[in-house]
């Protein structure tokens, strides 16, 4: 069957259905499409709805994975590419150029760091050892205040070439370039490690939105791992697993879904957003199926009552491509129903596409 996602189309569609049937079914099952549900209810007064538990899960996994692309954008890739930034900004001082204008940076480490090295430049200008001593002495303060393991990186690279017994001048004169050698060092490392932390979450982004029995290997090896160095993910790995069990073994037949809002704030992307107002809004039709296991018990063991049947879908994809590349219409529309053993409709819009038409 070939049928569009236009009330004009889905309606006869479904009329036709009820007139092979004789009756309304007593559960349909189908997407989010609002067309369906109209459609649906119209044709089928009588029928429960409910929406396919493939495409429930399918619309808040995207929904996380655009999340997780906005988190790694913010915080890894945002991050990397501000440090490149900054790095130029401290280089086109060094070499006493004009910048046209200093950038605004969205990462409170890089807008720091180069306060920072202002700093360090302004601190270069003195010429007087003591002083210079002393400057060198709060700005490092400064910075452990500010952020530790900078700080720490600083001292650590700078330790080598502080002098043990004070400063002189010729001692002071060398030292000053290592000042900024050095910051620059620590903008190195920082966005280095950042840099992995982009590449781990790139490895594991789409098994933080598997179901435990889909992992295998992955998740001692890569998963677990993550999650113990990367304590932000456990909310959404926890809240997704809980979603999972509750689809397998609700506790009810309207169980709550507002532990969902645990996945979102102002910030998240608005896929995610919308994925999880539908499903609160939709998750009546959700649940349904727990209606369709009291009734029919059997059916507990059943996965495909409650699932679109997305694989006969592809088949019928893939037959009509190949029979409307040959054959006419109709012969197509035969040749179907001898493949797929069940009647078949041909839309509408197909017919209009090959310029027929229906009377």
């Amino acid at each position: 069957m070939g049928v569009g996602e236009r009330k004009e189309e889905a309606i006869p569609f479904l009329t036709w259905i009820k007139g092979l049937l004789g009756k309304d079914p007593e559960y349909v099952t189908f997407d989010f499409d609002d067309t369906w549900e109209i459609s649906v209810k119209i044709v089928f007064p009588g029928s429960i709805i409910i929406i396919c538990t493939f495409h429930v899960t399918q619309l808040l996994t995207r929904g996380l994975l655009k999340e997780f692309n906005r988190l790694q954008k913010e915080n890894n890739t945002s991050f990397i590419k501000e440090c490149t930034i900054a790095r130029k900004i401290s280089l086109t001082i060094d070499h006493g150029e004009t910048m046209a204008a200093m950038p605004v940076f969205k990462q409170i480490f890089c807008a720091e760091w180069v306060n920072f090295y202002n700093h360090i430049v302004a601190l270069c200008t003195l010429d007087d050892a003591g002083s210079f001593t002393n400057s060198c002495t709060t700005l490092l303060v400064a910075m452990k205040s500010w952020n530790p393991t900078a700080a720490a990186l600083f001292e650590k690279n700078l330790a080598p070439k502080w002098p043990k017994q004070g400063f002189t001048m010729k001692g002071m004169k060398n030292f000053k370039p290592e000042l900024k050698k050095k910051w620059r060092v620590v903008l190195r490392d920082i966005r280095g490690d950042k840099e992995e932390k982009k590449h781990e979450f790139a490895k594991v982004k789409y098994l933080l939105l598997k179901k435990p029995e889909n992992l295998e290997q992955w998740e001692t090896e890569l998963l677990i791992p993550f999650l113990r160095d990367n304590a932000w993910a456990r909310s959404y790995r926890d809240t997704l697993l809980q979603f999972y069990t509750m689809l397998d073994d609700p506790p009810s037949e309207n169980p709550s879904l507002d532990f969902l809002d645990k996945l979102v704030c102002k910030e998240s992307h608005e896929d995610l957003k919308s994925a999880v107002n539908t499903l609160k809004a939709k998750k009546e039709y959700v649940f349904n199926f727990v209606k369709a296991w009291k009734a029919h018990p059997k059916w507990k063991s059943i996965r495909a009552f409650k699932v679109s049947p997305e694989p006969t879908m592809k088949k019928i994809n893939a037959i009509a491509r190949v029979q409307y590349g040959f054959r006419l219409d109709e012969s197509a529309r035969y040749k179907l129903e001898q493949h797929l053993k069940c009647p078949v409709m041909v839309s509408q819009s197909v017919l209009k596409d090959n310029g027929i038409g229906l009377p």
